[in-house]
């Protein structure tokens, strides 16, 4: 339907596109996506259905509760999304508040 998903329980603060997949990246400060599905900080959307995909990126901060993802930018010609900003690590790999991702 190509609608933008809504219900975020939080803020959304960076978009970035996927063209070549139609996959909408949301990256910001909340923890839940469409009202149930647990995301945090850093989610994707389907952009023909506008229903969250299988990508579940494990953000956290290890120093305090406060986590945030303030810019993303999608690399098309590598396939990978570089999301930057308040957090201690990405996937489970140490990172000081800039990662990269295969998207």
């Amino acid at each position: 339907n190509g609608d933008a998903p809504s219900d975020y329980a939080g803020t959304v603060n960076v978009l970035a596109i996927n063209q070549d997949s139609q996959t909408l990246y949301a990256g910001g400060a909340f923890g839940y996506v469409n009202g149930a599905t647990l995301r945090v900080d850093l989610a994707a959307f389907s952009m023909s259905t506008g229903t969250v995909t299988a990508f579940n990126a494990d953000i956290s901060n290890f120093a305090c509760s406060s986590k945030t993802v303030y810019d993303l930018e999608y690399d098309s010609v590598n396939s990978q999304l570089y999301v930057a900003g308040h957090f201690g690590s990405f996937s489970d790999t140490a990172r000081g508040g800039i990662a990269r991702v295969d998207a």
